[in-house]
Parts: C-alpha cells; structure tokens; sequence
C-alpha cells in the first residue's frame, strides 16, 4: 500500500484531519523528491527554451513582410500562452513541477521577447540598461507566484547582466551600482523561505550557486577609488560566505554543492597568492597615506562586511572550543589588521606568506589525522605552489629551482602513498 493510500485510510478512520494528511504528504515529498521528476524538470525546461526558440526563429525569417498589427499580435502571443500555463498549474493546485517549472521559464522568456518586439515595432530607442531593468521588475512577481526557483535563478542573472551596465544608468537619474542591491534584496524573501523549506532540493544548489556569483561579480564591477581596498572589501567578502556555509541549512551538502565555501575558499586563497608577491601592490601601498582611506567608496563596504562577519563569527562559533573553530576562519579576522600594517611595513608580505604556509601545513595534519587523500593533497598543493612562487620571484639558479621542484614531487608522491598504505591497513 502507497503512503497516499494509508493516509487516505487514516483520514476515513477518523485519525488524522485532512490537512494533517497533506502536511505529511508534503513533507515526505520534499524530503524524498523523485528522480523521475527532476529529470522530467529538466527536460521540461530545455522543451520550453526549444520551443520558444523555434517559433521566434520561424517568425524572424518571415517577420519584415508581416504588417505591424500581426507583428504586434504575434508579439504578444508567447506572453500570453505562457501566462495560460502558469494559471492552469496555479489554479488549478497542480503539483506537476515540469508544468509548473517550464511554464515559468517559458514565460519568463516571453516577457523579454515580447519586450524586445514591441519595441522594435514601434522605434522605441532604448538601451540594455533598460531592457534588462524592465525585464527583471516584470518577471519579479513569477518567483513569488509560481514560487519557482528557475524564475528566481533567471532573475539574479537578469540583475547580474544589469549591474555589469552600471555605467549607463543615467536614466535612473543616479550614478551608482544601488539599483542591483535594491533589486537582488527582492529575491532574498523567496531564497529564505527555499532554504528553510526545501533544503534537499536540487533547485536550491543551483540557487545557492547563482547568488554567489552574481554578489562576488556585483562587487567586481562597482566603482573603485582605491583599488588596493578592494582585496580587503572581497576576502571579507569570502570570510562572511565561508561562515554562512558553516551554518545548519548547508552543512548537509557535499563540498561541491556548498557554493559558499567552494567560492569562498577559492577566492580567498587567490587573493593570497596574490599578496604574496612583494612588487603587486605593496610598493605602491606603503607610498600612500593610510588617511585616504576614509574618503574612499570602498570603506564602508569594508566597515560594514567586516561587522557583519564577526557577528556572524561570533554566534557560529560562540560554543565551539578553539581547536574546534580551524585555522581558516582565523585568517579573515588576521587578514584586516595585516593588510593595513602593508602602509608602514614589508612585514606584511612575510605574514600573507606565512599564512598561506600555516594554511597548508593545517589541512595536510587535518587530511592525516582523517585519512582523507584529497585534503593531504590540497595542503601539499598551497604549500608547492608558495615554493614555486618564491623561487620565480628570486633570482636563484635554475639548478637548484630543478632540485626543489623534483624533490617537490617525490614529497607528493611519497605522501600519497604512505597515506594509502594507512588507509588499507585501516581497512
């Protein structure tokens, strides 16, 4: 007998209310979701982009001998029978996903199109800036309607293309990159509600993914008074994802899945490699006057990353002994006071080398002491890599770079296999 089927019984014996019979329903279908349905999903969307994509192409190829009320009419067409699928899952309390899911994406796509056209129709001059704005603000109210998370992950990249146009948003009458953070604060509603919902849905990894990259690229392309700052403004950045990727909502998932900490650890350990070198920007830092800093647009970016990381620190870790916590999130709370001692000091250069070092000696104890292979390796890999930087950045002879390097290789190999031998002796 199907878990519907009990529950049917339950509820005609009398011992269970029908709402209690949906909430179980519902339950166990998000948290045990069907494979078959995922796979339909996608295939439904990819059908909808296809079929989208067929009828603009065949309208196009015959589009200049159309009149301009069929091309207003068929403009308009997509948008509407879009509109039809989603009210018919809507409406009708249809649970189908593919329906609901490639209703949306189509739409959502019918929306722009519909955009496009019409204003090609009519001459209307407008600009990218403009067309993704619109486009974003029309296609907000699917996300919470249809509550689809394709429609929330197609709207962060709507924003994100529209952020990278900053520079053309005289329209909106100001000059700054606020409009992308007004808008992506809209979908945060709906991205919390997924996360406390549906935290084993596939749709919420793809979500997680889409957030991190349309914040960390935001950030890239915002205006820059001193550029030097922004290492400071992105590793606090990484420190703060690094930590939300420690909370309860994404210790489930697998290391790839959880976008926060692949990014974050990525990123920030690309920023270190990159103030390792003396002569990046170190010269050109200990030149400056540490008091221009103030004035600058990346302070309060800075200010503000970094109060909201220490909160975040502190009530992550508040029951968690010092062992515990791991040398990585350490290296955010080091990171700030190092990099502005770079003003008076080339000390600062030794200490991002030393960090990068401990870093790497961490992660081969931790990979040692768990017997895990892959995270030996990445240890041995940072601290290669700082060898390999070192001996570029100085003038030694490439006899001895040779020697370093083979004996690097063997200490890789040596390591990999002992740990193995440990492993089967385990086993």
């Amino acid at each position: 007998m199907s878990l519907i089927d009990e529950l049917k019984e339950l509820q005609t014996a009398g011992i269970i209310t029908s709402e209690t019979a949906e909430n179980i329903e519902a339950y166990y279908q998000n948290r045990n979701p069907p494979k078959t349905n995922r796979v339909l999903t996608a295939f439904g969307i990819l059908g909808a982009l296809l079929v989208g994509s067929g009828i603009i192409l065949i309208i196009a190829h015959n589009w200049d001998q159309l009149s301009r009320g069929t091309q207003t009419t068929l403009a308009f067409i997509p948008l509407i029978l879009g509109q039809l699928i989603c009210g018919y899952s809507l409406f009708t309390n249809n649970r189908n996903t593919v329906l609901k899911e490639g209703g949306t994406t189509f739409l959502v796509f019918a929306i722009g199109s519909c955009i496009a056209l019409v204003s090609q129709i009519y001459h209307h001059h407008g600009n990218l800036t403009s067309f993704l704005f619109t486009w974003a603000l029309l296609s907000l109210p699917l996300i919470y309607v249809m509550r689809s998370s394709i429609a929330a992950i197609l709207f962060i990249i709507g924003i994100t293309a529209f952020g990278v146009q900053y520079r053309h948003w005289e329209y909106l009458g100001i000059s700054n990159h606020y409009w992308y953070w007004i808008l992506f604060t809209t979908v945060v509603p709906y991205y919390i509600y997924q996360l406390k919902t549906y935290r084993n849905n596939n749709y919420i990894s793809f979500l997680n993914w889409s957030v991190c990259i349309s914040v960390v690229i935001s950030l890239m392309i915002d205006t820059h008074d001193i550029n030097e700052l922004m290492f400071v403004t992105f590793f606090t950045l990484f420190g703060l994802m690094y930590q939300i990727g420690e909370m309860k909502y994404f210790k489930p998932y697998s290391i790839i899945s959880n976008a926060y900490h692949v990014i974050s650890v990525i990123g920030s350990i690309i920023i270190l490699f990159i103030l390792s070198f003396d002569d990046i920007i170190w010269n050109d830092l200990r030149g400056d006057n540490i008091n221009t800093i103030y004035s600058a647009k990346e302070f309060i970016p800075i200010v503000l990353l970094t109060a909201l990381t220490l909160v975040v620190f502190v009530y992550q870790n508040r029951k968690k002994s010092f062992s515990d916590i791991g040398v990585f999130p350490l290296l955010f709370i080091l990171f700030i006071p190092t990099f502005f001692l770079g003003y008076y000091s080339a000390i600062s250069t030794l200490l991002i080398n030393l960090f990068i070092f401990v870093l790497g000696v961490y992660h081969i104890i931790k990979g040692g002491q768990t017997v895990r292979l892959w995270e030996i390796n990445y240890g041995l890999l940072m601290i290669a890599v700082l060898i390999y930087c070192r001996f570029f950045d100085t003038d030694i002879s490439f006899v001895y770079k040779g020697i370093i390097f083979v004996l690097g290789g063997l200490g890789f190999f040596l390591t990999n296999y002992f740990i193995l031998k440990k492993k089967q002796t385990h086993e």
